[in-house]
């Protein structure tokens, strides 16, 4: 299938190569050194931050005042690409002081000094962490969990908003706490679309623990290389900012915003997303303090998450033994099966389930017509190759399918230790979901110079949706009874 223009042009808004943008943010500079720490490329405004290094070329070796500096930070940096290490007021000259971040990249290393020009220097960082300390027990508790880690993070770095943004499985994202003056409007419980944060803003921040853009009107500052190849600044601090995100800040009335990673397992969470009305910029240390304060909510997140999935496998484990102990009282499993009707359609908050051996299938519910279950089962037989399949949106799957009030089915098959071949369905019906979007989740479309291309939507009002032919969604819960009984099942029969 042909891709149309603006399809193509949302394809190559995932591949702009964000990191080797060419150019930083003015509220710091920027050299970058090979492996032999050769300058190969300086910020262009390099003297406003040293002005006794502004006539520094790209090709040159570091002068000796320089060499002194970084001595130590370079040869304790480790070899690894996204190494990195952070020096608070490791310079000082005629303007005061520059704090540096080290990091090693790909092609060589990156040196960025940034002032500490904190006019909002907070202290309580140390008693927001000890709060954090403490594991939620509960959802109640969790929610609060998630408004700690929001007031902490506005108190230590003084943003006028700061969310909770958590990531949904498709990455659409959603508020789910905030602290704001009440000056502003609220966007908590909004959601966003994922092409808010495409996938290469996403994996940028698997690997940088912040992102401040401390004035959304700033030019960006050239980087001035021996060549035209700019450098790798995947894990640079002072990376420019991509226009369309800009646009989109100055669309959502922020002058300047700091984010920050939440990462549980290795993946990406959700964000700490903070917003202010004027230009705001925030020193090295605070920034670090911020990131300090997410890592901790981070920890007690994952043991959250840890203990809720052994709670919820302790309780698994019970549910399904109950149902296995009901079906081994008959040799025919499928003779049984209604005994077991209310235990297996709770188990995933299903309205119906059927279960299939060779050629026999056997329906407890209201699901789907036999005719339209057999050609489910042909499908899933003869052309998915997963054990374990699921859809929130079966017409939209299986337009062959005859029109039904279900909507969402999760599946399982398998070889029986008998040789039979086992199938299992669960299926939900039409529920219209409701959703309640920060402004129109459809980005606007603009012509330039006859060219297709997104724009950031102007408003970010409540903008509500309401979505048919879908069942609630299966999660990783409902997944997981599906993989656990359909491994109690192969062993009974």
């Amino acid at each position: 299938m042909n891709e149309t223009p603006l399809e193509t042009h949302m394809l190559s808004c995932e591949r702009e190569p964000l990191h080797r943008s060419g150019a930083i943010q003015g509220f710091g500079t920027l050299l970058h050194l090979n492996r032999e720490q050769r300058l190969t490329h300086r910020a262009a405004n390099l003297g406003e931050f040293l002005p006794e290094q502004a006539n520094l070329r790209p090709g040159d070796t570091l002068p000796p005042a320089l060499q002194d500096v970084l001595a130590v930070p370079l040869t304790a940096l480790p070899d690894t690409p996204g190494a990195r290490r952070e020096y608070p007021a490791l310079l000082a000259n005629e303007d005061g002081v520059l704090d540096a971040v080290l990091s090693r990249g790909p092609e060589g290393i990156v040196v960025e000094f940034t002032r500490p020009d904190d006019a909002h220097r907070r202290s309580g960082a140390h008693r927001h962490q000890v709060g954090l300390l403490r594991t939620p027990e509960n959802e109640h508790e969790l929610q609060a969990y998630h408004q700690r880690l929001a007031d902490a993070v506005r108190e230590e770095s003084g943003f006028d908003r700061v969310m909770i943004y958590r990531f949904h499985e498709d990455w659409s994202g959603e508020v789910v706490a905030e602290s704001a003056s009440g000056r502003l409007g609220s966007y908590l419980g909004l959601h966003f679309p994922a092409s808010d944060i495409p996938a290469i803003a996403r994996n940028l921040y698997l690997v940088n623990p912040s992102r401040l853009i401390p004035d959304v009107a700033a030019a960006p500052v050239p980087l001035l290389g021996l060549t035209p190849e700019p450098p790798d600044l995947t894990w640079s601090d002072l990376r420019s900012v991509s226009p369309v995100h800009l646009q989109y800040l100055t669309h959502m009335g922020a002058g300047a915003s700091f984010s920050i990673a939440i990462k549980i397992a290795g993946k990406l969470w959700g964000l700490v997303a903070c917003h202010h009305l004027a230009p705001r910029a925030i020193s090295l240390t605070t920034r670090r303090h911020c990131v300090d304060l997410a890592r901790g909510h981070a920890l007690g997140l994952t043991a959250w998450l840890a203990q809720s999935r052994l709670r919820f496998i302790d309780a698994l484990e019970h549910r399904v033994n109950r149902i296995v102990e009901t079906l081994t009282h008959s040799p025919d499993a499928l003779e049984h099966l209604p005994a077991c009707a209310p235990a297996l359609i709770e188990l995933t908050g299903a309205v119906s389930f059927a279960l299939a051996l060779d050629d026999e299938i056997i329906q407890i519910g209201e699901g789907l017509e036999l005719p339209a279950l057999q050609t489910l089962d042909h499908v899933f037989c003869n052309t998915v190759p997963d054990i374990i399949w699921h859809t929130a949106h079966l017409a939209g799957e299986h337009p062959e399918l005859p029109p039904s009030p279900i909507a969402g089915i999760l599946a399982f098959k398998g070889r029986t230790r008998s040789g039979r071949h086992l199938r299992g369905y669960w299926m939900r019906p039409e529920v219209p979901l409701e959703v309640t979007w920060a402004g129109n989740p459809d980005k606007p479309v603009e012509i330039r110079d006859g060219i297709p291309g997104l724009s950031p939507r102007h408003s970010f009002e409540k903008w509500v949706e309401i979505k048919r032919g879908l069942a609630t969604p299966w999660n990783n819960e409902a997944r997981m009874v599906a993989l656990r009984l359909r491994g109690a099942l192969i062993a009974l029969l």
